[in-house]
């Protein structure tokens, strides 16, 4: 894992990803991290959660997570104080629906329904025009203060180490399936089950998935979904 970083560092995102997938890949993680071949500040909050799940009483792993836990409440606190100016301009200068309509599309159906469209994961957005403003921007831009607890993210932890999360659709006896962004459905037997809960009350709806986005593009993703009725 040190060669690779050392002589693909363009690919380090990808490999901390993929090592963050397993219990293993995240005490490997830790172990890089002391010995500084990568820092606190490339991780990801998701995986610094699941690094502090698995090393409750490592200072490592701690540092990790509250390192990850000030950069998420950093980015959203940005993307809160946005909403006012966003509401005034939703009133004063509303976006276009049909560029909304494509953005929506290509973005939100990969979970969400609308009619008869979407994968039908995440909760239908028919009637959302009845919403207030600042109700739709709070669930767009902060997911997790708006999700409802049927909608909370999942996390099963096999015997191998592989680490599965996602919205939890079914379980019963025999094991549990988990549904992903897109409409992919992992199941995992109930014999190579270690751990399986919720995660805190985070939502399943991933945190700055538009916060980065101008304010006219965000827009005009509002403007069709207040058509939605």
């Amino acid at each position: 894992v040190i060669k690779a970083l050392t002589n693909k560092p363009q690919d380090k995102a990808s490999i901390i990803a993929a090592l963050g997938a397993t219990t293993q890949g995240n005490h490997t993680l830790v172990k890089l991290v002391d010995l500084k071949n990568i820092t606190v500040e490339d991780i990801s909050l998701p995986i610094a959660e699941r690094i502090l799940h698995l090393l409750k009483n490592n200072a490592t792993a701690k540092a990790i997570h509250q390192n990850a836990t000030k950069r998420q409440s950093k980015q959203l606190a940005t993307a809160v104080a946005r909403i006012p100016t966003l509401e005034k301009l939703a009133e004063s200068k509303p976006g276009n629906p049909i560029i909304g309509k494509a953005l929506f599309t290509g973005m939100c159906l990969s979970c969400h329904v609308v009619g008869d469209q979407g994968t039908g994961i995440g909760p239908a957005l028919d009637g959302s025009a009845k919403r207030d403003t600042n109700h739709l921007l709070t669930a767009i831009l902060n997911p997790d203060v708006a999700a409802e607890n049927a909608y909370i993210l999942y996390r099963t932890i096999e015997t191998s180490g592989h680490i599965t999360e996602g919205l939890k659709t079914k379980q019963d006896k025999r094991g549990t399936s988990i549904s992903h962004q897109g409409g992919m459905i992992s199941y995992i037997p109930h014999r190579t089950i270690s751990q399986q809960h919720h995660v805190g009350s985070k939502s399943f709806m991933p945190t700055g998935l538009i916060s980065s986005m101008p304010d006219a593009t965000i827009q005009d993703i509002l403007a069709y979904i207040k058509t939605l009725k």
